[in-house]
């Protein structure tokens, strides 16, 4: 008899764990102001996520070679690390679609070099900060892949002046994993 509870206990748990396969973990490339730029983590929890971003880039690092008619100053190197995180709110969730809220921000690390003329330079901060809010869609095209698209309304700080901006537009495509 304690066999058969075993056996039956056992067959319970297996079944459990077959009726809970969802994928609520995403590796993936995200673009937006607001939500950061770059590989994506994102991860679902019962009706709400979170996401976080990171990106580094350079780009034009060596001497440059200007010409006589260049006029000074002139910007020549970037140096950039973007991080952003991100609380999502799932409002509607069906099989195919998620229909959510997304309120998150970013900070840009930036380094620019700055030429004065030929021979001198000098790295100039040039950081900036974003946060938003707004819905967003998450269409599932299968298990696995997922595309998203946002709308959020955000705040941006670059140079000491602050300006809002309607529907920022971001999106991402996200590989889901368990």
């Amino acid at each position: 008899m304690i066999r058969k509870i075993v056996l039956g206990l056992f067959l319970f748990g297996i079944c459990q764990l077959v009726a809970t396969d969802k994928y609520d973990t995403a590796l993936g490339i995200h673009l937006g102001s607001s939500t950061g730029s770059g590989y994506s983590l994102r991860k679902w929890y019962n009706n709400w996520g979170i996401q976080g971003t990171l990106a580094a880039y350079t780009s034009d690092n060596g001497k440059p070679h200007f010409s006589h008619y260049t006029s000074f100053p002139k910007t020549y190197g970037k140096r950039t690390v973007i991080m952003g995180l991100s609380y999502l709110n799932s409002l509607l969730m069906t099989e195919k679609t998620n229909f959510y809220l997304i309120a998150g921000g970013s900070y840009w690390i930036r380094r620019e070099r700055i030429f004065e003329d030929e021979n001198a330079s000098k790295w100039e901060d040039r950081d900036r900060w974003n946060i938003g809010v707004g819905p967003g869609f998450e269409f599932h095209f299968s298990d696995h892949f997922h595309f998203s698209i946002e709308f959020p309304m955000t705040v941006n700080y670059k140079d000491d002046t602050t300006d809002t901006s309607m529907f920022s537009l971001a999106g991402g495509i996200y590989y889901y994993f368990k």
